[in-house]
């Protein structure tokens, strides 16, 4: 069964972009100019394992970032993310194979309230 990512990319979109504007809110109310976070949790490829001997399709991804406000409306952000790591074997004639990808980023953000 092959199901579309964009369903679930848009909801993680939409959940981390009110995280992000949580972050800042919570430091306007503070009077704090910035701020900085943690944050993890499960992640799961959506891989096509069919005919591997061997599978990995979930891990553990993290993210960290900060903010600084440069205006009471306005700030910006910047974020590390590492989504964790895939890997799967299998056979090629008599050949075994293996292959794995992950996936980090380094992301900015203009934030306007």
């Amino acid at each position: 069964m092959n199901r579309s990512p964009y369903p679930r990319l848009l909801a993680t979109s939409a959940v981390l972009l009110s995280l992000g504007l949580t972050s800042v809110a919570q430091a306007q109310s503070l009077g704090l100019p910035g701020y900085v976070g943690l944050s993890g949790g499960r992640t799961t490829t959506d891989i096509d394992c069919a005919g591997a001997l061997t599978c990995d399709r979930t891990d553990t991804a993290w993210k960290l970032f900060g903010g600084y406000l440069l205006h009471p409306n306005f700030g910006v952000e910047v974020d590390y993310r590492d989504q964790g790591k895939a890997t799967l074997t299998g056979t090629v004639g008599n050949v075994k194979q293996s292959g794995s990808f992950s996936t980090e980023s380094l992301v900015l953000y203009a934030l306007a309230s």
